[in-house]
């Protein structure tokens, strides 16, 4: 395996302030492709049609099949690690048709359960009892910050305290992107108040909530561990119950697509898919009585004018 080369690949990734997935992914693939003689710079349609084959085949620890959504990750990494030697490399540009030939794989569609903010003392106080690793503060203020912001967790561990303004409720998100995009987003008051109480007791020194990936990780999985909690919470998840939260206060699509921070309009309907239950109390609260009353004079104000 080209140790050299894996570790340019994480810079790679660590600069664009991607995940480490891509990272793992590309360690077995790289793997695969010594203990199978196959030159990665000249690899054939069915040589790496073998090998999401043979990932396909593999177990988990729960003894399940690895899911079409895993050999989706898979099939992203492999294609971001050829973009990367491509561009660092001058390697033909052919070679992407044919990891591009492989399409990703039909995936079921996972109903992720949102959380509501009456539902976040409950968690914390459970994590603060269960989990030593992790100071109170900076847990509470991490999962409130992540809950009322929507970040994914790349942006997290970029967000510098520099980039948070406590006191006008606004942080600064810079995007990993070659133009160094930014974006805004805003958390309420009692967000600002947990920061600020975290801030005073810990000083910085990786990111504004001194947190890796894998501790983000670690976090969650302990959080479902001792909760039980009725679906799992990921940084996904959370980012999906923030979205939740703009369709319950009836938030434009438009403007959540910006505080997702959302080129795609697509991407953001995918977050913002309000229940049924919701659509119907929203519907509900438009159609009231009191609502009936204010259209029906509008109504016979209408009528009125003609006459």
């Amino acid at each position: 395996m080209d140790i050299e080369l894996l570790k340019k690949f994480e810079n790679y990734l660590l600069a664009l302030g991607q995940g480490l997935d891509y990272y793992k992914i590309i360690q077995i693939y790289l793997k695969y492709c010594d203990n199978h003689n196959i030159n990665i710079y000249e690899i054939k349609y069915d040589q790496y049609s073998q090998f999401l084959v043979d990932i396909k085949q593999r177990q988990n620890k729960k003894g399940k099949y690895i899911s079409n959504g895993r050999i989706n990750n898979f099939i992203k990494a492999v294609r971001k690690f050829y973009v990367f030697l491509t561009d660092s490399q001058n390697l033909d540009s052919n070679i992407l048709d044919t990891i591009h030939k492989f399409k990703y794989l039909a995936e079921e569609k996972k109903i992720i359960k949102c959380i509501g903010s009456k539902e976040l003392p409950k968690i914390i106080s459970g994590g603060i009892t269960f989990i030593r690793r992790i100071k109170p503060e900076k847990m509470k203020s991490l999962i409130y910050f992540m809950f009322y912001t929507g970040l994914r967790s790349q942006e997290i561990v970029n967000l510098r305290r520099k980039n948070i303004d406590l006191i006008n409720l606004t942080a600064v998100v810079k995007l990993p992107s070659k133009n160094k995009e930014e974006r805004y987003v805003y958390f309420p008051e009692h967000v600002a108040k947990l920061a600020k109480r975290y801030f005073e007791i810990e000083l910085e020194t990786k990111n504004a909530f001194n947190v890796s990936y894998g501790q983000i990780r670690y976090l969650m999985k302990k959080l479902n561990e001792y909760m039980l909690l009725d679906g799992e919470l990921t940084p996904h998840s959370l980012r999906h119950s923030f979205t939740n939260m703009l369709a319950e206060e009836e938030i434009s699509v438009r403007v959540a697509q910006k505080l997702l921070g959302h080129k795609d309009m697509n991407s953001t309907l995918r977050y913002y898919n309000p229940s049924d239950k919701l659509i119907e109390n929203i519907y509900h609260n438009h159609f009231s009585e009191k609502k009936k009353i204010e259209i029906k004079k509008g109504m016979q104000d209408g009528l009125t004018e003609n006459l």
